[in-house]
């Protein structure tokens, strides 16, 4: 019996993942204004009163922080999940981690875009630069998790 060569494409697991987490971004972006404000402010307050039980001063913490904080961090997991879509592919690392930057910034545009037709909401250059530094941390995160797993299998023998 031959045996088949396996060819290597993008993973679909990984695709699910992108695209769920894409969903969950857009769907932050269609909430309007007003209710995004209460949300974020919610999360504020927990983040300042779990923070203060533990005696860290709170007194830079503001809204405008836990919004950019949730950009910085929506799209760092992107872009750890866009580097295990496109890791299969067996490129040359550079060309994984621009296709993997790529998808993260036409990512941040379009959430962009999406805001800038909800009312009380708008689409802003420093949020898709804020979004591509979060794309970058999970390129730069995902590389050394790699790393970390490469030097566990060859220490283990495996």
């Amino acid at each position: 019996m031959k045996k088949r060569l396996r060819t290597e494409s993008i993973s679909k697991r990984w695709v699910l993942c992108f695209c769920l987490m894409l969903l969950i971004i857009w769907g932050n972006s269609l909430v309007p204004g007003d209710s995004s404000s209460v949300v974020s402010h919610g999360v504020l307050d927990k983040l300042r009163h779990g923070l203060q039980l533990w005696g860290i001063p709170v007194g830079w913490l503001s809204n405008f922080v836990i919004r950019k904080m949730g950009h910085l961090s929506e799209y760092t997991l992107l872009g750890v999940i866009a580097m295990q879509m496109f890791r299969p592919l067996r490129l040359v690392r550079r060309k994984v981690w621009g296709y993997a930057l790529a998808a993260g910034v036409v990512s941040a545009v379009i959430d962009e875009c999406i805001q800038l037709a909800v009312p009380g909401r708008s689409g802003q250059v420093q949020d898709v630069v804020l979004d591509t530094v979060g794309v970058l941390l999970g390129i730069m995160l995902a590389l050394h998790l790699e790393r970390c797993n490469k030097r566990r299998r060859t220490s283990k023998g495996m």
